[in-house]
């Protein structure tokens, strides 16, 4: 157990430096951060989950809360960038989706990505009014949870959309 809470710490400590050094303030880089040793893609009960959000607070809130449920996690710092990944070949069982980014907003990719048949749940994250979200809601979400996450939200996340390991 202690090896495992040196591990996660660890892991921790090199999602940090690495933003340190390649993230001037810009949300623009892309980093995967790893879950524990032992987690193995939803084939090979594996669950990759993909963080969209310009707020790079957020980006290591996210990524923190779905690596201690196992979850492996890639970054992108808007909507362009999450639309171009799948382009590419890219699959995630999960998506967290931010509402306002630059370059291409969470309402904007999220469209995109459905009409590009991407089959992921979508959770928009966000703080925002009704009305908006029922916008964001309308672009193709799956499901909708306000800011701040928190474990206990995103554990309801994944039980609901049975994205448990």
């Amino acid at each position: 157990m202690q090896i495992a809470n040196s591990l996660s710490v660890l892991i921790q400590q090199q999602i940090s430096s690495h933003e340190l050094e390649h993230n001037t303030g810009s949300a623009d880089s892309t980093y995967r951060s790893s879950c524990p040793k032992g987690k193995t893609n939803k084939m090979a009960n594996r669950i990759m989950a993909l963080i969209v959000d310009d707020n790079l607070l957020n980006q290591r809130i996210h990524s923190t809360l779905l690596n201690k449920h196992g979850i492996e996690t890639e970054v992108m710092g808007n909507g362009k960038e999450a639309v171009d990944a799948h382009f590419s070949g890219k699959k995630f069982d999960l998506i967290l989706m931010d509402r306002d980014m630059p370059v291409m907003n969470g309402i904007q990719a999220t469209r995109k990505l459905r009409e590009m048949g991407v089959r992921s749940i979508i959770v928009g994250v966000s703080s925002h009014s009704s009305e908006q979200v029922k916008e964001f809601m309308e672009a193709g979400l799956n499901d909708y949870q306000e800011k701040p996450l928190t474990l206990t939200k995103l554990t309801s996340i994944l039980q609901r959309w049975n994205l448990s390991l």
